[in-house]
């Protein structure tokens, strides 16, 4: 099936877009390895990191965290910028990957927090320099050199680290040792007491001083080093904050970077008091839900797809390879050939013949959208129709408020596709600035297009295809969500519950403010910390967005925000994925859709003026595994 727009082919084979597309699957920065900067596309923001400020990176998972970061570190520079010499960088970017298996080694076990606290600081100490002194082995094995250590620098860093003087004679010895007191740690956390004598460090000091045997060698004299840490989250909270006292205290040595989810800095007092980070005075904040201006997403995803498969560029881009459809088009493909003459059968008695003539020039989705707003208002089909064939003028706010709700209505209770998700566009606007999840689209889309294309000239990827690709990018995340952390099953309950919710309140509009998709939640207090924390983790694993509300006290809170199905799930629950109207729900809502949907989604849409009937309809296709869970009898 084609889309009606467009009358055009590619000059592209079967075999570039299937090669393209392999490269496009690569859609982890895992995944890619070292090919990670082979395609590395430089955002908008990523001058605001190129300094010795402290830095940190707010966003969901597949928002390009771990990309940027990597590309920071001296590895992504040396690839980045071949062409420019060691000598001449700025600065010397260390990553680092909090691993959570290590650093969940350093709770309980009969210990507290306070008994942790001076093992884990010793911990990161040693992981910091060990990482400094792998970067100082690379220099000198790319640059040829050997960096001539400081003695008397040497010997003071020696004995902070209680690494005898004779061990270590070069920075290969001291990575070495370094590596050793690494193990020697680990291999006693399982069964360490409070009794246990380990020759510990204090917090930075070790740092400190492996940064300055660096910097003051000849060679590395007047840089910087900058820590970058990804995944910041998998910290226990008290952890958090003895990584804080060490971002408060930066020096000309070095300054710290930091990738971490939404709501995943839990923490942000230091170790002293009645002290906090605040930006922006300790720290720049960039927030992956606002980094993106208007069409500038648009522009780096583009960017980033077309350099995974430049040939599209010879055909226009990636927008001509993903299609949209308009509003009217895609009423009318949904209504079909069978109701459309039905529809105008029963016109031709309906209407006087000096309306029947100009009404063969109207499209059946005009004509049944006249219905779906008579039915709305509880209003004559009959004179509506004359008065639109009369005024059209009148109607067009009516178009423009109630056209897009009424393309959920069409095909409610039907087999196959109930609506379309189409175009690149529309691709961005499910992605909501989540780089992982577009190229998931884009790269699923062109996948069936390739498993079920039967012509021998490649042309554009329908809108079946591409709404089929939304679906099963949607499924996907959805199953993801259970295994992604121990709230998973609650997680998805949730989901269930509020996409069923939004699916029937979306097929159901007539007489009700169109496209409600999300929701605000009154008397939300400190008795509702259960709440709270199931919004948090959601919002941390992008089962939901939220939305700033009109009042905001602290940007760490789950309060005062309205709150959204991620748009990536729109397709596979059937409603709106652009942000519009919402409803009011209360924390005992939340409670009950996770441990009784039946009975909360019963509540919920007769308080929303829905008849009950609706939720007995049938499911959509690719929810139909979940009819039993979520279908509700009388």
């Amino acid at each position: 099936m084609a889309a009606t727009n467009q009358d055009w082919y590619m000059n592209l084979t079967f075999q570039e877009l299937k090669n393209g597309n392999e490269k496009l699957g690569l859609y982890k920065a895992e995944w890619l390895s070292d090919k990670i900067f082979d395609y590395f596309s430089e955002p908008g923001y990523f001058h605001q990191l190129a300094n010795s400020r402290p830095c940190i990176i707010v966003g969901g998972r597949g928002t390009g965290k771990t990309t940027v970061l990597k590309s920071l570190s001296y590895e992504g520079q040396s690839s980045l910028n071949k062409n420019l010499n060691t000598n001449e960088w700025q600065f010397y970017g260390i990553y680092w990957k909090v691993n959570l298996n290590r650093v969940t080694s350093f709770i309980n076990r009969g210990l507290t927090e306070e008994d942790w606290q001076p093992y884990f600081s010793h911990y990161l100490n040693l992981i910091l320099c060990h990482k400094l002194t792998q970067f100082a082995l690379w220099y000198e094995k790319t640059q040829k050199i050997t960096l001539n250590l400081d003695k008397k620098i040497l010997r003071k860093t020696l004995t902070t680290l209680n690494i005898p003087l004779d061990y270590v004679k070069n920075v290969e010895d001291l990575e070495d040792e370094l590596d050793i007191l690494i193990a020697e740690l680990e291999s006693k956390l399982n069964s360490i007491t409070s009794t246990d004598q380990v020759n510990l460090t204090i917090l930075g000091a070790p740092i400190d001083r492996v940064s300055e045997l660096l910097l003051k060698t000849p060679q590395l004299e007047g840089k910087q080093f900058v820590f970058l840490i990804d995944e910041f989250e998998n910290f226990e909270d008290y952890q958090q904050r003895v990584m804080n006292t060490l971002i408060k205290q930066i020096n000309n040595l070095y300054t710290f970077k930091i990738g971490v989810r939404e709501l995943g800095w839990r923490n942000r007092a230091t170790l002293r008091d009645n002290e906090i980070l605040n930006s922006p005075a300790d720290y720049f904040k960039i927030d992956m839900r606002t980094v993106f201006q208007e069409n500038s997403f648009s522009e780096f995803a583009k960017q980033v797809v077309e350099s995974r498969i430049p040939e599209l560029k010879e055909i226009g881009g990636v927008e001509k390879l993903l299609p949209s459809l308009n509003e009217e088009e895609e009423a009318n493909i949904l209504i079909g050939t069978e109701l459309e003459l039905n529809i105008r059968k029963s016109i031709n008695s309906l209407l006087p013949k000096k309306y029947l003539k100009k009404l063969e020039s109207k499209s059946i989705g005009q004509i049944y959208f006249i219905d779906y707003i008579s039915r709305s208002r509880n209003e004559s089909y009959q004179e509506n129709l004359i008065d639109w064939l009369e005024n059209e003028g009148a109607w067009k706010d009516r178009f423009n408020n109630y056209f897009h709700a009424y393309l959920f209505s069409i095909r409610k209770g039907k087999s196959g596709i109930r609506k379309f998700y189409t175009g690149w566009d529309t691709f961005i606007l499910l992605a909501n600035n989540n780089i992982r999840y577009l190229i998931e689209l884009v790269n699923k889309s062109i996948q069936i297009y390739l498993d079920n294309n039967i012509y021998s000239q490649l042309s554009y990827i329908d809108y079946e295809f591409q709404t089929k690709a939304t679906q099963l990018i949607a499924k996907k995340n959805f199953t993801e969500l259970e295994g992604i952390s121990i709230n998973g099953a609650t997680l998805t309950k949730l989901l269930l519950g509020l996409g069923r919710l939004f699916e029937v309140l979306a097929s159901n509009s007539e007489g009700h403010a169109p496209e409600v998709n999300q929701f605000y939640l009154n008397n939300l207090s400190e008795n509702h910390n259960n709440v709270e924390a199931i919004l948090t983790h959601a919002v941390m694993h992008l089962a939901l967005i939220r939305i700033p509300g009109t009042k905001i006290n602290d940007s760490s809170t789950t309060k005062e925000f309205d709150y959204m199905i991620h748009p990536i799930f729109a397709p596979f629950f059937v409603f709106s994925h652009r942000k519009k109207r919402k409803l009011t729900l209360e924390p005992q809502d939340i409670l009950t859709l996770i441990d009784d949907p039946k009975k909360a989604l019963r509540y919920l849409i007769q308080k929303n003026k829905r008849p009950l009937e609706a939720l007995q309809t049938s499911l959509p296709d690719q929810l139909d595994l979940f009819g039993d869970y979520l279908n509700v009898a009388n």
